[in-house]
C-alpha cells in the first residue's frame, strides 16, 4: 500500500456485517477516484453534489487546506460506501471550535462552493451499515461541532442515528422546484402552471422584449464556448452586486478556480449546462446550471437589468430555459436551497417546495459549553442594552454590587 493511499483501515461493526473503512488524503484523490466514481454510479445517486467531478474539483481546490479524506467503506465483497470528511477549526466569541465536515464543505464563507444534496454514498442494500461505519469512524475522533450542509430529511434522520449522544441544531431551507416530468405528462406548458400575477409579468416583459426582436433560447455547445459564456454571466453578475456594495460570487478567486475545474471536468459528459437567453443579438440573462439524471440544478446567474422595472430580465430568463428543458426531455428543475431573502422569486416560478437541512452536531466537550454561556449571557445582556439606549430608564446598581 502507498504512502500516499490510506492513513490507516478501521474496522466498524453494524448489526449484519462488519466493514472496513480505508481513508485517502487529497493528494491520493487520483487514486481514490476511479472507486468513488464507481460507488456513485452503482449507488443511484440523483445529487450532482456526489458526483466524482464535483468532488474531484473540489478536492482539487480546498482539499490539501482542509485536511480532506477521500473514506471508502469495504465489506466481504468490495466497496459498498463512500463519504468525505474535512477538519479544520473555527473561532466563535475568541473560541476555537475543532470541526469535521461531512462531504465538500468547510471551506472560507467567501469562497463557499455551498453544497447541497449531501449524504454518505452506499450501494443498494447497504445504507445502515454504511451509516454506522461512518458514525464509529466519526465517534472514534477529536471534535467539537460535526458539520452536516444541504442534508434531505431522510438522510438526516440516519445520520443522526448513527452519530448519537449529540445535540442537534438544524436550519431548514426550503428548495423550490418544477417537476417537468408531471408538466409532461399532463401535456402543459410551464407557463400555464404559474400564477395569474406571475404570468402577467412574465408575458408583459416578454412583450416588451418582443419589441426589439423575438427572445430566444441558447445552450453552449463547445466546452470554449461554455467558458465564454459564463464569463460574461459573471460581468452581469458582479455588476448587480457590486452596485449593491457587495462582493459577489466572483469576487473569490478560489470560487472561480473550483468552477473553471468543474467545467472542464463535467461539461463534456453532459454534467454542466450554460444557458443564454437573447433578443437581437442582446443578452437578456445567462445560467449556469447542473444536469445529473433527468434533473437540473440551478447554480448561478448573471441578468442584464435595466431601468424599466417592467422588465423582468431573472423571470423570462429562467422561464424560458425551463420550457427549453422541458421540451429536451428533462425531468425536473431545482432552484436549490434559499435563504428567505432569495426565494421569492423562485417560489413564484416553481410548482413544488422541498426542503433541506443544515445541522450542527454538538458535543458537550468544554468548549461548545463556554460557546452556550456566552450566548445566554449575550441574550441577558440585549436587554439591558436596549434600556441603556432609552433615556427615560435608569440602571441603578443594587448595595450588595456597590
Amino acid at each position: 500500500m502507498s504512502q500516499t493511499r490510506a492513513r490507516h483501515t478501521a474496522t466498524t461493526t453494524s448489526r449484519a456485517r462488519a466493514l472496513r473503512a480505508r481513508l485517502f488524503s487529497a493528494s491520493a484523490w487520483s487514486e481514490a477516484e476511479p472507486t468513488w466514481a464507481a460507488v456513485f454510479a452503482g449507488s443511484g445517486s440523483r445529487s450532482f453534489f456526489q458526483s466524482a467531478d464535483w468532488v474531484g474539483a473540489w478536492i482539487e481546490t480546498f482539499g490539501a487546506e482542509l485536511n480532506a479524506e477521500t473514506v471508502f467503506f469495504d465489506g466481504d465483497d468490495g466497496t459498498v460506501g463512500a463519504a468525505l470528511l474535512t477538519t479544520g477549526q473555527v473561532r466563535l466569541a475568541l473560541v476555537p471550535l475543532r470541526r469535521i465536515h461531512l462531504h465538500t464543505a468547510g471551506e472560507p464563507e467567501a469562497d463557499s462552493a455551498a453544497v447541497e444534496y449531501m449524504a454518505p454514498l452506499h450501494l443498494p442494500g447497504h445504507s445502515e451499515a454504511v451509516h454506522a461505519a461512518l458514525g464509529a469512524l466519526v465517534q472514534a475522533r477529536t471534535w467539537d461541532e460535526f458539520v452536516l450542509d444541504g442534508v434531505a430529511e431522510e438522510a438526516l434522520e440516519a445520520l443522526l442515528r448513527a452519530v448519537p449522544g449529540v445535540t442537534p441544531e438544524t436550519e431548514w431551507r426550503p428548495t423550490y422546484v418544477v417537476d417537468l416530468a408531471r408538466l409532461r405528462r399532463e401535456g402543459v406548458r410551464y407557463d400555464s402552471v404559474l400564477s395569474r400575477n406571475t404570468r402577467d409579468q412574465l408575458k408583459r416583459s416578454v412583450k416588451l422584449y418582443r419589441e426589439r426582436g423575438e427572445p430566444t433560447v441558447a445552450f453552449a455547445d463547445t466546452l470554449e464556448e461554455a467558458r465564454a459564456w459564463l464569463q460574461e454571466l459573471a460581468v452581469l453578475h458582479q455588476q448587480r452586486w457590486e452596485g449593491r456594495g457587495l462582493a459577489g460570487a466572483f469576487a473569490s478567486g478560489r470560487w472561480r478556480a473550483f468552477h473553471e475545474r468543474l467545467i472542464t471536468r463535467a461539461f463534456p459528459r453532459g454534467g454542466v449546462q450554460l444557458a443564454r437567453v437573447s433578443a437581437a443579438g442582446a443578452t437578456i440573462g445567462v445560467l449556469y446550471n447542473f444536469v445529473h439524471q433527468g434533473t437540473v440544478y440551478f447554480y448561478q446567474s448573471g441578468f442584464r437589468y435595466e431601468e424599466d422595472n417592467r422588465l423582468k430580465p431573472g423571470h423570462v430568463t429562467h422561464a424560458l430555459v425551463i420550457q427549453a428543458c422541458l421540451d429536451r426531455g428533462l425531468d425536473s428543475y431545482d432552484f436549490l436551497a434559499s435563504q428567505a431573502s432569495g426565494s421569492r422569486y423562485k417560489q413564484s416560478l416553481a410548482t413544488d417546495t422541498r426542503r433541506l437541512a443544515w445541522t450542527v452536531l454538538r458535543r458537550p466537550t468544554v468548549r461548545t459549553q463556554l460557546i452556550s454561556v456566552l450566548r445566554r449571557l449575550k441574550r441577558l445582556v440585549r436587554p439591558l442594552q436596549g434600556m441603556r439606549a432609552s433615556p427615560d430608564v435608569r440602571i441603578v446598581p443594587s448595595p450588595a454590587a456597590l
